[in-house]
């Protein structure tokens, strides 16, 4: 950790009190509002991301991930073969069968 970090923060901080008083804002009563609202938010998208983390589980245990890399690398190699010339294209459709 950088010595500019340990300075940067507490400045920051620092900054935002100051232009609180300056604007005569009640700095503690708008930081609550502020925590209200972020609890709000948070518990508005938890079953989003339940049903998000659910549904990679399920993409991830049942390997789908997996099989379609290995198809689009397949794939891959035999686009190269073609681009290349080669006529071993026939060949690599082998996996097809």
């Amino acid at each position: 950790m950088g010595i500019s970090s340990i300075i940067i923060l507490p400045l920051i901080v620092l900054f935002i009190i100051i232009y609180g008083f300056i604007k005569k804002v009640n700095i503690y009563d708008e930081f609550l509002n502020g925590a209200l609202d972020g609890l709000k938010t948070t518990i508005k998208i938890i079953p989003n991301l339940v049903a998000m983390i659910f549904a990679i589980n399920i993409l991830i245990k049942s390997n789908i991930i997996t099989d379609s890399f290995f198809f689009l690398d397949k794939m891959h190699k035999i686009n190269q073969n073609i681009d290349s010339g080669t006529e071993k294209r026939i060949e690599n459709m082998s996996f097809f069968l």
